[in-house]
């Protein structure tokens, strides 16, 4: 906040800041992460199996999400289905034709007791030869919006408290008129005009934002003989300056003897 004229009965402040924009800044990572999360673990993924005269078993496995639907069948026949705890890897598939797992999902998760049950329901039907079909789905859609839901509420949380974050205020002190006019304008939500008579003030002082275990930042408040408060600039974190400028303010307010 700087002054930006002064006499005997006029002071004029204005303050200009980017704050808002370092916090919208600040939350975007919030916000891919969470949609990225949500985009790639919010599946329905369906394995259909089916057995054939000689017992052989062909799967084809599709994986329904936001980003569309894909679809691709497993080489060679299936074999065994297992749950791998390492990494969050779930159910995994061995077949004839690979020697490597074949994860039923495209995503990590975290081990549930739902997907030893995909296990045991898929190992049965490989034991049952009179079994001859097989659709079984893991439905991840609820869980993993939840957990990039973690990440996006907070994004969006900062956004909208940034958003009330002015990037200019423009305070009109005039003695001779006996008023006080704060305009505070924002971003995306226009201008803000406050008014009050100068007469109504009892003092303008610096107040120190209550945040624990952290550096301190300051506001320039005006306290009115109602007890109102009225705060007059943005957070910032030179207490020296923004007291300079409140000596000035009471200057101004104070009667002259």
């Amino acid at each position: 906040m700087q002054i930006i004229e002064e006499t005997s009965t006029k002071l004029v402040l204005e303050d200009k800041n980017l704050q808002w924009l370092w916090g919208i800044i600040f939350s975007i990572p919030f916000v891919i992460i969470g949609l990225l999360i949500i985009a790639a673990t919010s599946n329905l993924t369906t394995l259909e199996c089916q057995r054939n005269d000689s017992n052989k078993i062909t799967c084809r496995r599709t994986i329904l999400s936001l980003l569309g639907t894909e679809t691709n069948r497993l080489s060679g026949q299936l074999k065994e289905a297992a749950v791998v705890t390492e990494y969050g890897t779930g159910v995994v598939l061995y077949t004839s034709s690979s020697m490597d797992a074949i994860e039923l999902v495209n995503h990590r998760v975290f081990i549930k007791e739902k997907h030893y049950k995909i296990t045991d329901t898929i190992n049965a039907f490989i034991n049952n030869p009179q079994q001859l079909g097989l659709k079984i789905q893991q439905d991840d859609r609820w869980s993993g919006f939840l957990e990039g839901i973690v990440f996006l509420l907070p994004g969006i949380a900062i956004i909208f408290k940034s958003l009330a974050i002015p990037k200019q205020i423009f305070c009109d002190f005039d003695k001779y008129s006996d008023q006080i006019i704060i305009k505070k304008q924002h971003q995306f939500l226009g201008i803000f005009t406050q008014q009050a008579k100068l007469s109504e003030v009892l003092k303008a002082s610096v107040t120190q934002i209550p945040l624990a275990n952290r550096t301190p930042w300051y506001l320039i408040q005006l306290e009115l003989k109602l007890g109102k408060l009225i705060s007059l600039s943005s957070p910032t974190r030179d207490y020296k300056h923004y007291q300079h400028i409140v000596n000035t303010i009471n200057h101004l307010i104070q009667p002259k003897n």
